[in-house]
Formats: C-alpha cells, structure tokens, sequence
C-alpha cells in the first residue's frame, strides 16, 4: 500500500540522502520539511497535466443568474446592473467545486437550454431524449472570486449556459488510486522540492524538477493520443490578451490546455 511516506522516502532516495523516515511526524529534519512541501507538490503535479485518474465531472450550484433568463425572468426595475446578477457579458455564476485544482471545460447538460433560450424539445416531448454524447469541447467560461452573503470571498465559474457541468481535475490525496507516472512525476518534484533544504545542492534541485517535467510531458503526449485532438494554430498576442478560455484548441479565448511546469 503506497503512502505518503513511501513517496517521501523514494524521493529521499533519489536524492542519495541514505535516510529514511518512518512517519510524517516523527519529527526529524526530512520528515519536517517533506511535510511542508509534500501537498504542494501534489497539487502541482496535478495542475500540470490532464491526468485520467483525477479527472471529475461535476454539476455546477448555481450562484446567480441574469435577468431575462430562465431562473431570473424579471428585469431590474432600475434598469442597472447590480451585485446580486453575474458581471456583465456573463448570463450564469456557478460555485466553485471544493475539491477542484484546475477546471478544463464547462458543457451543457442533456436538457439545458443554452444561455436561458428555449430547447429545441421541450420537456414531455417525444423527442426529448437524453443525448448519448456531446459533440463539442466545451464552451466559454471564465473562473473569478466574487463573495457570499456575509462577505467572504469565493471561486466561482462564469459561463453563458444554463444547468453547467463541469470537467476539472480534482485534488486526489489517495496515492494507492495514481497513476504509475504521475506517481512517478510527484517523487521527482517532491525531490526537487527537498534538494536544496536537506542537501544544498541547487543543480540536484534541477536535475529533479527536470525528471518531473519528462513524466509530465509525456503524459500530455499520452493523453493527446488517446482521444481527438485538432490542432489549429492561434497567434500568441491573442490568447496572451484573453483570461477568458474554452479548454479548446483553436477557439475563441483560448489560452492554454495545461498548467506550468516546475521551473529549472
């Protein structure tokens, strides 16, 4: 059974610091410093690659929505936008789900009418059956913070559609259920993490961020051959100029399909 430890301990061995630990919090140098960094490292490994074994699908809460949709028919009686609507250009604000790392595409669920227009079957309608599949990439959204009914800042998605499901990548700390290369991507950057702490040695740093940038390279290769991949090429000053993204390749406000690597 893979655990924590094991996964320090391996990265402790490819550093060639010939000690080990037995817990997180036995209290020793190595198991101090591999527990503030040991989180982190995960959640980086994860970002950077749409990894299978954490990829998600969830429906998106509904936080607000925008006059003249479905949900809200009503218009403003002042006829001025207001906090209680999404920002403007947007029709729906969804919540953030809380084990979410990274969102990779918002897609319309079986029966939404898209943007609060009417479906093209309504509802009780023979024709009016769940779809075995969609189509399409996903449309576009835009993750920001806005804040509760006391005030407290949160993460929400913006997107014109109605009834959103989300893919994202989760945050998976169960490390028996990873993939073998993402495992091996994590002791590598946890590795990296370490060397300058416990050894002093900057160049060893490198050399591991850079076996963790390999892993990850190739599970990008791996997951663009598994699936359709259409590649069709956007200049750089358009999708730098854009926080607005689809997770689509060749479309409108598309920025990057991944997250960073570790810098060497």
């Amino acid at each position: 059974m893979t655990s924590r430890v094991d996964i320090t301990n391996r990265a402790l061995q490819a550093l060639g610091t010939r000690s080990t630990i037995a817990s997180m919090d036995e209290g020793s140098n190595e198991s101090n410093n591999a527990s503030l960094v040991y989180d982190a490292a995960r959640q980086e490994c994860i970002r950077a690659a749409p990894w299978n074994f954490c990829t998600a699908t969830a429906t998106l809460a509904l936080l607000k929505s925008a006059p003249g949709t479905v949900e809200t028919p009503a218009f403003p009686t002042s006829g001025v936008w207001s906090n209680a609507y999404p920002p403007p250009g947007w029709s729906y604000e969804y919540a953030y789900p809380a084990d979410c790392l990274r969102a990779r595409k918002v897609v319309p669920n079986y029966s939404a009418p898209s943007g609060g227009g009417a479906p093209i079957f309504p509802t009780g309608s023979a024709l009016a059956t769940a779809l075995p599949f969609w189509e399409m990439p996903g449309v576009r959204f835009q993750v920001t913070t806005d804040k509760d009914h006391t005030g407290s800042p949160l993460t929400c998605i913006l997107a014109n559609l109605d009834q959103g499901i989300l893919c994202y990548l989760r945050d998976v700390t169960v490390e028996d259920i990873w993939d073998p290369s993402f495992t091996e991507a994590m002791v590598s950057a946890l590795a990296g993490k370490l060397a300058n702490t416990l050894t002093g040695d900057k160049g060893l740093s490198k050399e591991m961020y850079g076996l963790a940038n390999q892993t990850i390279l190739a599970a990008r290769a791996n997951d663009a051959n598994e699936g359709l991949t259409v590649i069709q090429h956007e200049p750089d000053w358009i999708w730098q100029a854009h926080g607005i993204r689809t997770m689509a390749r060749g479309q409108s406000g598309f920025v990057y399909p991944y997250g960073a690597l570790f810098g060497v």
